[in-house]
């Protein structure tokens, strides 16, 4: 995974065992590059690094985050679709 050093891929593999100890990854969501972006922003601190995941995740549960796209109603999407076929990338300066 890119260029870790001999204590970070420790860390990161520490991480990915904590996450499927506590049972944090139930859908399958997270993946080691998502792992290795918590770790870079807690710069290889076990203990933030977890406390930041675990803060994360119950955000994502508490605030129904997971299920939102399900949820969804967009009953005006034939007609954007007709004005924006590719979606508005690209008209933003």
């Amino acid at each position: 995974m890119g260029d870790l050093s001999p204590e970070q891929e420790q860390i990161l593999t520490q991480l990915r065992e904590w996450v499927l100890a506590n049972n944090l990854n139930q859908e399958g969501r997270f993946d080691d590059y998502d792992y290795l972006r918590f770790c870079r922003a807690r710069k290889f601190v076990l203990a933030d690094v977890q406390l930041m995941f675990y803060n994360h995740v119950t955000w994502r549960q508490k605030e129904l985050i997971n299920g939102l796209h399900l949820e969804w109603d967009f009953p005006e999407r034939a007609l954007v679709q007709d004005i924006y076929p590719r979606g508005y990338h690209g008209l933003d300066k």
